[in-house]
């Protein structure tokens, strides 16, 4: 059984899927309109610079955070004060953030520099910001964690629609530049940080616990994130490997045209972020039947979806790259189908994951994760000098293959079988039904 209790609304899975996957389009549509302004504008080179910036502090903050969310997820499902569990994971969270930013700026000094001055000034403003990150991050895993998914993305849709009010007013003015962007960008991230941070003190207010456990000290929940850290680690690397390698051996083009390849898969990443939020509270500790047939479910859901959204991925055609980004990014085409098997596979390792961590074998992540980033570097190694952005798509794709081949045969050897995740025509009926019931509940 799950630790604590879990006192949110209850739906069914099919209704979760659904109303999170719309809000998720949602997003997208707003993220993919800032994406075209700013790649028309901006063009090929600078929005190879921002994608650089981005993807370098991104990481830096990601790695900073390994573990601390999943430990609070662990230690929030037991009966102790939430307030102070939040409180303490806060201070623990920031002290992690300030040394990760000092390390950090040590570490992104020469691929910025490699790109020019701008780039230096700019990842040296989004170190600065990291903490402000930390406090969003935690607020948000605190909203996943109590069943909130509601507020949760309703505050991601409002970063998202002020986010892009801001780069259409920009453009309109023809103020649109690379600085300007990423004020803009810092601006709404601040706003939408200091609001999640908000609205989650109100919910903690409302928070009733029969408390018959003391808040873990700062030892005990730093050994229980260490549990976590080394398979967040490997999967971090994993996912942020080839942004790295574009921004130390390709050229500025180059990194724009791998940038814009990744918004061009927004559906796909859309989808991957709902089944994740769905899912989150199924960290804490659970091996349950039930999990395991939702997580099964969860799955044949995801690959039907999956296989709809990379068939327009492969069709997608030049022509459409040009209208929407303009002509200087038809070069991206080869880029976006080399990247289309990981927007599938990594959807579906992140079920996995949440299985194996609910059974209490976050060590078969570990591996999975090692194996594909062992290969993934390898096959940079080899590829990017001889093929460029395209040789980095491709060898990202062929390790997160080897990585889902691993996470199956753990999953088997769990007693899973191959057969409850092949999708079956209930799933699609079950589905239609389930969409149809949401939609009229949603224009009544």
């Amino acid at each position: 059984m799950m630790r604590g209790t879990f006192r949110a609304r209850q739906q069914s899975l099919f209704a979760r899927v659904f109303d999170v996957t719309v809000m998720n389009y949602a997003i997208l549509c707003m993220n993919l309109l800032t994406g075209i302004l700013t790649a028309r504008f901006l063009g090929p080179s600078q929005k190879g610079v921002y994608y650089a910036i981005s993807s370098w502090v991104d990481m830096i903050g990601y790695l900073a955070g390994l573990g601390i969310n999943q430990a609070f997820v662990w230690y929030y499902h037991g009966n102790v004060d939430r307030r102070k569990l939040f409180r303490r994971t806060l201070m623990i969270g920031l002290c992690s953030i300030l040394v990760s930013s000092v390390i950090g700026g040590f570490l992104i000094w020469y691929p910025m520099h490699r790109l020019g001055h701008t780039a230096l000034l700019w990842a040296g403003i989004g170190l600065a910001m990291l903490p402000i990150g930390t406090l969003y991050g935690i607020a948000t895993t605190y909203l996943l964690a109590s069943g909130n998914v509601a507020v949760y993305n309703r505050l991601r849709l409002i970063q998202s629609v002020s986010s892009t009010l801001g780069i259409v007013i920009l453009a309109a003015c023809k103020y649109l530049n690379l600085s300007s962007y990423l004020t803009c960008l810092n601006g709404t991230s601040l706003m939408a940080s200091l609001l999640c941070v908000a609205v989650t003190i109100r919910q903690l207010q409302k928070e009733i616990t029969a408390v018959t456990e003391e808040v873990p000290a700062v030892p005990q929940f730093m050994s229980k994130s260490l549990a976590y850290f080394l398979p967040s680690l490997s999967s971090l690397f994993n996912e942020r490997l080839d942004q790295m390698i574009c921004t130390l051996w390709l050229s500025q083009r180059e990194i724009g045209l791998y940038g814009v390849s990744n918004s061009s898969l927004g559906v796909l990443g859309s989808l991957i972020g709902g089944f994740s939020t769905v899912f989150y509270p199924t960290m804490a500790q659970s091996d349950s039947e039930e999990i395991t047939n939702k997580g099964n479910k969860a799955f044949r859901l995801y690959t039907l979806m999956a296989l709809a959204a990379i068939f327009c991925v492969i069709t997608l055609s030049p022509e459409v790259l040009r209208v929407m980004y303009g002509r200087n990014y038809v070069a991206a085409y080869p880029i976006v189908v080399g990247l289309a098997p990981v927007a599938v596979f990594s959807g579906l390792i992140a079920i996995l994951y949440q299985g194996f961590f609910s059974a209490g074998k976050p060590s078969y992540a570990l591996v999975s994760e090692i194996v594909g980033a062992v290969s993934g570097a390898i096959l940079i190694w080899w590829l990017a000098p001889r093929d460029g952005a395209v040789g980095v798509a491709v060898a990202n794709s062929i390790s997160y293959v080897l990585d889902f081949a691993i996470c199956i045969l753990f999953w088997m050897k769990l007693g899973g079988k191959i057969r409850d995740l092949i999708p079956m025509w209930t799933d699609i009926t079950s589905l239609w039904t389930a969409s149809k019931g949401r939609l009229r509940a949603l224009f009544a």
